[in-house]
């Protein structure tokens, strides 16, 4: 299973050192994910039945960027942490087994506040 934020619609194809941007709506319609508001931003999962849980930690962009192809209506976010592994309330092994900073595992400004509000949430499912 690949992870909801590759599903997601592509609306804007950055080029060069463009931000991977989304749209929020889209994040929110996406298949059995859940949003929730997670200090500065938002933090998105989905659980598969067998306990698999993905997450990803979103930042709002506030930026002006209008480039070419642009097609996001609406509020703009992009992905600041993002990971899965077996996890829930119940689950007996509840680790956090991939882990990845940005859309593609570089992170220019790390949100720590962000991360900082994402931890204590993300314990619900993990533990490790």
């Amino acid at each position: 299973m690949s992870h909801f934020v590759e599903e997601l619609p592509k609306r804007h194809e950055p080029r060069g050192n463009e931000r991977h941007l989304l749209a929020l709506a889209d994040v929110r319609a996406a298949p059995g994910v859940v949003v929730e508001e997670c200090g500065p931003g938002w933090l998105a999962h989905r659980v598969s039945d067998g306990g698999w849980l993905q997450f990803a930690v979103l930042e709002f962009y506030d930026g002006n960027w209008s480039g070419d192809g642009d097609k996001i209506t609406g509020e703009r976010v992009e992905v600041a942490w993002r990971g899965e592994g077996p996890g829930g309330v119940d689950h007996p092994l509840r680790e956090l087994r991939h882990s990845y900073f940005g859309r593609d595992g570089y992170l220019f400004y790390a949100p720590l506040d962000l991360f900082a509000a994402a931890i204590p949430m993300l314990k619900r499912w993990f533990d490790a």
